[in-house]
């Protein structure tokens, strides 16, 4: 597969393959194509270079979300990027709530969007419901004063 061999040399020492771009015009599946670019950039400790061929890879199929997901879990842009262009599937909108680690009342939203598209998943359910216990657990902690120093 000569566009896999281009991708690997475009990322061996990080120094980018002049040939690479005219090999990805010809690739017919620039998702598959984004992906392992990520993967290399990932590699090479380039984590915006990965991150913006991983967005190309989601817009371009959806069959991408599982793999970047598990590559970029906590990539708030990539997860907001995922939930706008797939906003009618669960996953999405269950890396967002992941993905906004500051922001509980966010990820409880992000959650519960994903709960009402796949109402049967148990995961988005647990994730809600300890979400929503840690919540309580502060606001208490907030009301009696009782935070430990």
């Amino acid at each position: 597969n000569l566009i896999a061999i281009d991708m690997l040399e475009a990322w061996v020492g990080g120094v980018p393959n002049p040939h690479l771009e005219t090999s990805l015009e010809r690739h017919a599946n620039v998702s598959y194509a984004s992906f392992y670019l990520g993967m290399g950039a990932f590699s090479a400790n380039d984590v915006t270079g990965a991150e913006s061929y991983w967005e190309s890879a989601i817009r371009a199929d959806p069959r991408y979300l599982k793999l970047v997901r598990v590559m970029a879990s906590d990539s708030l842009p990539l997860a907001q990027t995922a939930a706008r262009t797939y906003p009618e599937q669960s996953l999405p909108w269950s890396w967002l709530g992941d993905a906004y680690q500051e922001d509980p009342a966010a990820a409880l939203g992000a959650y519960q969007q994903a709960a009402s598209l796949s109402p049967l998943d148990n995961l988005i359910w647990e994730k809600i419901g300890s979400l929503a216990e840690s919540l309580l657990c502060y606001q208490d902690r907030l009301l009696t004063g009782s935070f430990e120093r």
